[in-house]
């Protein structure tokens, strides 16, 4: 990016094929978004001119005008859960918390509660290092070279095979 540029969301219309601004604001970093499950919300952080991290905010789809302040200054990476309940994010480079989220009658959301370490994170302007399973069991990320293990102590190196992978892809998603 161009020094002065900056970033914002945009919404394509596929019935229309037009492009429209979403959410009326600019960032010094490309804005990562991410929707509920259930698409009808956008969690999506911006950074400002010299700053560390991002500001965390979520707005309705489509926009309304109102706009939710999840944590600011500090909150890049938002990840829903699947049922949409809770929004996990970075505060802070290698750190995780979860905030609770209710969408019905009025939006409105908890404090930050920690958890565990965080997974590889390289800044507000790279990609989101970690996802959640669809059935909410198991949380993934990259880890560290050198901090394997559940407990979080450093292991030896390991690599994982996955084999016949494309089988269970064939299954779970048929060719249309």
């Amino acid at each position: 990016m161009a020094k002065g540029s900056s970033d914002s969301l945009a919404a394509l219309s596929l019935p229309d094929k037009k492009v429209m601004p979403f959410g009326g604001f600019q960032s010094t970093t490309p804005p990562a978004a991410t929707f509920s499950p259930d698409g009808k919300w956008v969690a999506y952080s911006v950074s400002g001119p010299g700053s560390q991290g991002g500001s965390l905010f979520v707005q309705p789809v489509p926009a309304t005008g109102a706009t939710y302040p999840i944590s600011k200054g500090v909150g890049i990476h938002a990840t829903w859960s699947p049922d949409g309940k809770e929004l996990i994010y970075s505060p802070l480079v290698g750190q995780l918390v979860a905030v609770s989220v209710t969408t019905q009658p009025a939006f409105t959301f908890g404090n930050p509660v920690p958890m565990m370490r965080g997974f590889a994170d390289r800044g507000p302007g790279f990609e989101r290092s970690n996802d959640i399973t669809l059935d909410g069991k198991r949380f993934l990320g990259v880890v560290p070279a050198g901090q394997g293990g559940a407990s979080g102590a450093p292991g030896a190196p390991q690599i994982q095979v996955v084999l016949n992978w494309f089988e269970e892809l064939k299954m779970r998603a048929p060719h249309q």
